[in-house]
């Protein structure tokens, strides 16, 4: 009997160690299968760089701080931009002054103040006419051959299409010249007003500040990072998985 009992309790054992040894393999197959990574939360980031060359007037957020898009981060100021739009402005002042030099003169051509370099065409056109009324009298009076008459009028042709010439001349190239310099003077004040909104530093997005690397005062260079904003809003996980583990 005892015999008996002994013998059961070695089998029992040995199920136990059995069953012991496949827990323990199947853990460590379990545990040779795992795979275990490290990754980081990451957030949309947009770091503000200067657009211009000059020096840091104010400083109007911190770390930490929630903006919203368009707020004004950092405000710069760029002696060389002041320079450029006074230059600009008075370049336009010029051109404008031009223009309406431009609508006065033609204002005189149609009230028939000709200009002093146009005299001789105008002069020319004159006696062209007075010879040509002349003439026209003294054809119907017969007293001269329709020839001469003939050619009179062909001189008084030429030279009143020379004088509508000059004076047309005068009033459409003086207007486009001087409208022309207007344009370009135009363009380049809206040229310096565009990098003047560049000395506004603002937020691109609603978020929050994490970076500003500028103080008050401070001479800054074009490209420079000025101040960083991060976005909390669809936040995600990016880990680093090497190639042969990618089956797990």
């Amino acid at each position: 009997m005892e015999k008996k009992k002994v013998t059961v309790t070695v089998i029992v054992l040995v199920l136990v160690i059995v069953l012991l040894c496949g827990i323990y393999a199947a853990v460590q197959a379990h545990e040779k299968n795992k795979l275990v990574v490290q990754g980081s939360l990451k957030m949309t980031e947009s770091t503000l760089n200067s657009m211009l060359e000059g020096t840091i007037e104010e400083v109007l957020v911190s770390e930490g701080d929630e903006v919203k898009e368009g707020d004004v981060l950092v405000r710069m100021k760029s002696d060389i931009v002041d320079a450029k739009l006074m230059q600009a402005e008075g370049a336009q002042s010029a051109a404008q002054a031009q223009a309406d030099m431009a609508d006065a003169l033609e204002a005189r051509l149609r009230a028939g103040n000709v200009p002093m370099n146009m005299g001789r065409v105008r002069s020319a056109y004159e006696y062209a006419a007075k010879m040509y009324e002349r003439m026209k009298v003294l054809l119907q009076e017969e007293a001269i051959a329709q020839s001469t008459f003939d050619q009179v009028e062909a001189q008084y042709i030429a030279a009143k299409e020379t004088y509508d010439m000059a004076l047309e001349g005068a009033r459409t190239e003086d207007k486009a010249a001087a409208n022309a310099l207007v344009a370009q003077a135009d363009g380049a004040v809206a040229e310096v007003n565009s990098y003047l909104e560049n000395a506004e530093i603002k937020a691109p997005m609603d978020g929050i500040v994490s970076a500003v690397n500028v103080d008050k005062g401070e001479l800054i260079s074009t490209g420079m990072p000025v101040a960083s904003v991060t976005s909390p809003e669809n936040p995600w996980v990016e880990v680093n998985v090497e190639e042969t583990q990618l089956g797990k």
